[in-house]
């Protein structure tokens, strides 16, 4: 289908635009430090994604990742392909590259991934988290399926022009079968009949999806 309003075109330029002022570099900032990375940035980004204050950290991070990979799905333009491309290998790769650290520094919890420490998890599940283990992430649950969701919209979009890139992304996402084993809130709301209306069920949907397969390289043991 081609496009021919000029206002529709004019949004979807002004999104693309956006799209590439943006840093990925800036949202892997906090992802790092949780991974025990050295951040690729100085700073990173504001707002949702803020450490110092109240937060949805992950949340505007995931929607991008999938924003671009819906980008680069339906500009036809191949530069511009190319630039979102580029953002979206960083933000891909970076997201592999904090997993994977994760699970050296933490390898009973290989798999997880998040900008928030674990402990925030922990306090959804009623654990006991002393005040200065505290994390000031809001909806956990909810911040997180945000990335994983983009690295399925980045699986799906970039299957047939980059396969490698389709993996990495749908490797990352697949550990979301590992996090239910270890939290008991998250494994029930995978059966209850009121997952909707709970801030885990994106993850759950994603978790029961048949499109995640483990890899053989990652296991996770219950906390």
């Amino acid at each position: 289908m081609i496009i021919t309003d000029s206002e529709i075109i004019r949004a979807q330029t002004n999104t693309v635009n956006y799209l590439l002022k943006l840093e990925p570099e800036r949202f892997l900032h906090e992802m790092y430090k949780v991974a025990g990375l050295e951040p690729p940035t100085e700073e990173g980004y504001q707002g949702w994604e803020r450490s110092d204050r109240v937060n949805f950290r992950g949340h505007f991070f995931g929607h991008y990742i999938s924003a671009l990979a819906q980008a680069v799905d339906v500009v036809s333009d191949c530069e511009t392909q190319r630039m979102l491309m580029d953002k979206l290998h960083i933000a891909i790769e970076g997201i592999a590259a904090a997993q994977t650290n994760y699970a050296i520094k933490h390898p009973e919890h290989c798999g997880y991934v998040s900008a928030f420490r674990e402990v925030a998890l922990d306090e959804v599940e009623g654990r006991d988290v002393s005040v200065d283990q505290k994390e000031n992430v809001l909806v956990p649950w909810y911040c997180l399926h945000k990335i994983f969701a983009g690295l399925i919209d980045t699986h799906e979009a970039v299957n047939d022009r980059d396969p490698v890139l389709s993996s990495v992304a749908l490797d990352a996402a697949s550990a979301t079968n590992c996090l239910a084993s270890g939290f008991p809130v998250l494994k029930k709301t995978l059966f209850s009949h009121l997952t909707m209306k709970c801030m885990t069920s994106g993850m759950a949907s994603i978790s029961q999806s048949n499109r995640l397969t483990l890899p053989t390289h990652q296991k996770v043991s219950p906390k």
